[in-house]
């Protein structure tokens, strides 16, 4: 089996934020709902200051540019489905084995895939009413396979980015920045 499990970054991404303060245990869906586009709008910045070439702050270390806004969505979904309890197929055991969907044709410009993916987003988000599982389950796994297809065509490892944001946050003060919602 190639690529990690998703479960096992579950589980890396809730020590992580636990560890750090990003887990406040008062956050809603909506609040959740909301930092996701926050990060998918920062992946449409980083493309318009770098493209998609590889950055990493030299006097940090930070990842930047494309690849890690959208390392930092696949966390933020990832961190969403183990706080809400939402489920993946147990046939998706890694990033590798999930299925890609494809956009309409007519969406073509890097901007246009980040407008596709905040549509997946507010699909999860819905009215932000009680909803059953089912429901989100599905939308979820639209938005992991659409944020999968969108990282294959610009050649973004999505996994490689992962790791690399994961491996800084961990290096990160507690609660850096001090934002809150």
């Amino acid at each position: 089996m190639k690529g990690k499990p998703v479960r096992t970054m579950m589980v890396e991404i809730r020590v992580v934020n636990l560890e750090k303060g990003w887990r406040s245990g008062t956050n809603t869906f909506g609040d959740y709902i909301a930092l996701l586009h926050t990060e998918v709008g920062e992946a449409t910045d980083a493309y318009r200051s770098y493209k998609t070439v590889d950055v990493t702050d030299a006097a940090t270390g930070k990842p930047e540019g494309v690849g890690s806004e959208f390392a930092d969505v696949l966390i933020r979904i990832l961190d969403l489905a183990d706080v809400f309890n939402l489920t993946l197929p147990p046939a998706w055991i890694n990033l590798d084995m999930f299925r890609r969907i494809a956009p309409p044709a007519w969406i073509t410009t890097f901007a246009d895939h980040t407008a596709w993916l905040h549509k997946a987003v507010a699909k999860l988000g819905g009215s932000l009413e009680p909803r059953g599982l089912v429901f989100r389950n599905a939308e979820l796994r639209e938005l992991i396979s659409s944020l999968l297809y969108v990282c294959d065509l610009y050649g973004i490892k999505l996994e490689d980015e992962y790791e690399r944001k994961i491996a800084f946050n961990r290096t990160r003060p507690f609660q850096h920045g001090g934002k809150v919602l």
